[in-house]
């Protein structure tokens, strides 16, 4: 194939004016002359780029359209590693707070089993700023990202706003109800005068009794980061004192005993 041909065959590539290869440049470098034909060019580069940005949007609309899948937590594996999965079950673990990694941690539990849940900086942050801080044995509903480390499965709250909190009506128990009958998993309303209270490093043991048995009303250390505006309450308990406590009810050690949801469920009755 010769010159000739070429140019004949990549016309296109070369000035109509003085015959010279210009590539695809719309003005010819060697005489000066305007190519007035290579506007269909731009006319092709931005009809690509609006092809290119609507199939984006259009990937991007459709991945919103799959359903996430609400997977039983004894069914997460392998497959579902960094994937994103609906998870649903009770707060069986009140979360932890750790304020140097920034991450809150529980564990929740459904019919198949139990896992653990974090939360890291930015959506602890956010978790806290919106108050979405579970109570044991709430229900949530969540879309997590499901981690897999080493056989060891967990799962991360990446958006605190996929996070939804159900908060089931407790049930008015006497503390002599609770012990006789060990009941625990669920929501309660205890009444009883205080018999001691006790300071430890992960948190604070208040016990009442109704008369016959005691029953200790458990606040977690983490709940002075997560309702650090109403701590007082805790200044203020004493023996002797009459309160009303509202939480989950949890095995501890064999025994029952209550966690509230914050330190607003404690309420002083009678001083």
């Amino acid at each position: 194939m010769n010159a000739a041909n070429d140019k004949k065959i990549f016309k296109e590539a070369y000035c109509p004016s003085c015959g010279r290869f210009i590539g695809p440049r719309e003005k010819c470098p060697f005489c000066g002359a305007e190519i007035k034909e290579r506007i269909r060019l731009k006319y092709i580069k931005v009809l690509a780029l609006v092809l290119a940005i609507v199939g984006v949007f259009g990937i991007f609309l459709f991945s919103k359209m799959i359903p996430v899948p609400t997977v039983k937590i004894a069914d997460i594996d392998a497959s579902y590693n960094y994937a994103p999965i609906r998870v649903k079950g009770y707060v069986i673990e009140y979360p932890d707070y750790n304020e140097e990694s920034e991450s809150i941690t529980f564990w929740i539990m459904d019919e198949t089993g139990e896992i653990m849940v974090k939360a890291y900086r930015d959506a602890a942050r956010e978790l806290i700023k919106q108050g979405k801080i579970p109570g044991v044995m709430d229900y949530i509903d969540c879309i997590f990202e499901a981690r897999i480390t080493r056989g060891f499965k967990y799962l991360i709250i990446e958006v605190p706003d996929y996070l939804t909190i159900y908060k089931p009506e407790p049930e008015q128990l006497t503390i002599t109800q609770i012990i006789e009958n060990n009941i625990t998993m669920k929501k309660a309303i205890v009444e009883g005068v205080i018999t001691s209270v006790r300071s430890y490093s992960s948190g604070y043991g208040i016990w009442i009794t109704d008369g016959e048995y005691e029953l200790e009303i458990w606040v977690p250390i983490s709940q002075l980061s997560f309702f650090s505006n109403h701590t007082d309450i805790l200044d203020r308990v004493a023996p002797g004192m009459k309160v009303i406590v509202k939480g989950g009810l949890k095995l501890y050690r064999g025994s029952p005993e209550i966690v509230p949801d914050s330190l607003l469920d404690i309420q002083i009755i009678e001083e």
